[in-house]
């Protein structure tokens, strides 16, 4: 899995936010095929969301109607991985919400597959860390805008949804310094340092099942390329990672939703073959190629 469920789950816990008052819990799995670096089985992933909403009087017109102060907390479990994401979201306006969390994470080995790991120069390999004494964190802000001529153009059939949202945060690992590398749940050559995430979504709403069907893209890199040290140049620290999905949102009842994603990450390309190498910092970077990462359907059930 890759970090970019980070800002997914963020996204989707301010859109949670956004629809109810009081308490609201909501229980997501997601069932993901993952293309890279192998085929591999699909992968379960869950997570149990609780928010709490205060709403807002800023009045009644259409800008400001549906204001609120939002407080949530995400328990997130896989079969290599536990974590949690917390946050506090204003929305002062339903086309505006800022963002204001933190994730804490850990993992361990299952038949090979390694949640949180760091890398020894020594022995030249990524090592597994102790479970629960060693954590993946991230502090996270982000701004959200939500559009939809709905509100424009009256009718069923006239809703064009756009939505982006951008991230600052700082990720990092207690068992690593600076310089050192480190790899949370099969992504790879990660080191602490600040990173932005950019994640945009054009579709288009039919009045049927409140089904949304359009395409996302999400852009991020570090802010810094020196966070890379020595390798900062060859690795090219200033590449950026894409991805572009084809999305699919259904809304099945109050209680339940599904969705299908359909991602092609544009990654390095090295002058080196590096087919399932254990580390890509110390390679040259010489481009950019796109591969299908995986296949995600994921339901939703809220309480």
């Amino acid at each position: 899995m890759k970090k970019s469920i980070i800002s997914l789950c963020f996204l989707l816990m301010s859109n949670l936010f956004a629809q109810e008052l009081g308490w609201n819990f909501a229980l997501q799995t997601t069932l993901q095929e993952s293309f890279v670096p192998v085929v591999s089985v699909p992968v379960p992933y869950a997570q149990l969301s609780c928010s709490y909403t205060i709403p807002l009087d800023f009045g009644d017109s259409l800008v400001f109607s549906g204001a609120n102060l939002a407080f949530g907390a995400v328990p997130i479990l896989t079969p290599i991985s536990f974590g949690s994401q917390y946050a506090v979201v204003f929305t002062p306006s339903q086309a505006l919400s800022f963002t204001l969390g933190g994730t804490i994470n850990t993992g361990w080995e299952i038949l090979g597959n390694h949640g949180l790991r760091v890398y020894n120069f020594d022995d030249e390999e990524y090592e597994q860390v102790t479970p629960f004494t060693t954590w993946q964190y991230d502090f996270i802000f982000q701004t959200s805008f939500q559009f939809d001529t709905g509100v424009l153009i009256p009718g069923d059939w006239s809703h064009v949804v756009m939505q982006a949202n951008y991230q600052i945060f700082y990720t990092g690992c207690t068992a690593a310094g600076q310089g050192d590398f480190w790899e949370f749940t099969g992504t790879k050559d990660c080191v602490n340092g600040w990173k932005y995430n950019f994640m945009a979504l054009l579709g288009y709403q039919f009045p049927f099942k409140n089904t949304i069907i359009g395409v996302q893209g999400l852009w991020s890199a570090y802010l810094d390329e020196k966070v890379y040290g020595k390798y900062a140049k060859t690795f090219d620290g200033d590449f950026t990672d894409i991805m572009l999905a084809f999305v699919a949102m259904a809304q099945l009842n109050e209680k339940n939703n599904i969705s299908l994603s359909v991602p092609f990450m544009g990654i390095r390309d090295f002058s080196e073959v590096e087919e399932n190498a254990e580390a890509y910092f110390d390679k040259t970077t010489v481009g950019r190629e796109w591969v299908l990462s995986n296949i995600s359907l994921t339901w939703a059930y809220n309480f």
